[in-house]
């Protein structure tokens, strides 16, 4: 299950966020069940790149300054690519944090 929570970053100064100002979203949830199908994983891939002007503006940064580009592909039951999300991020304000389960068994 991911949940995720939204927090304005595109402020000059960013307004203090108190616990009851956060929404949580199951985005996959509700998108499996408009999609009709069974999400099985995401893989995700997170690199830095120049920004471009449009995403320079969008970003308050001067064109060419590194971003955080994350790109993310669901798979759907089988094996079957099912959705590509590309977000991009300025590095101050990013944390990418993981949870890996092993499948049990594995002998490396």
């Amino acid at each position: 299950m991911t949940t995720s929570t939204v927090t304005p970053l595109l402020c000059e100064k960013p307004p203090e966020v108190l616990p009851g100002d956060r929404i949580e979203l199951n985005f996959l949830k509700g998108w499996e069940e408009a999609q009709r199908i069974k999400l099985d994983y995401c893989a995700q891939e997170v690199e830095a790149v120049p920004a471009c002007q449009a995403f320079a503006k969008m970003l308050r940064v001067k064109p060419g300054w590194p971003l955080l580009k994350q790109t993310g592909v669901l798979f759907a039951h089988g094996g079957r690519a099912a959705g590509l999300f590309v977000s991009y991020y300025r590095h101050e304000h990013f944390r990418l944090t993981a949870t890996v389960t092993l499948a049990r068994g594995n002998t490396w």
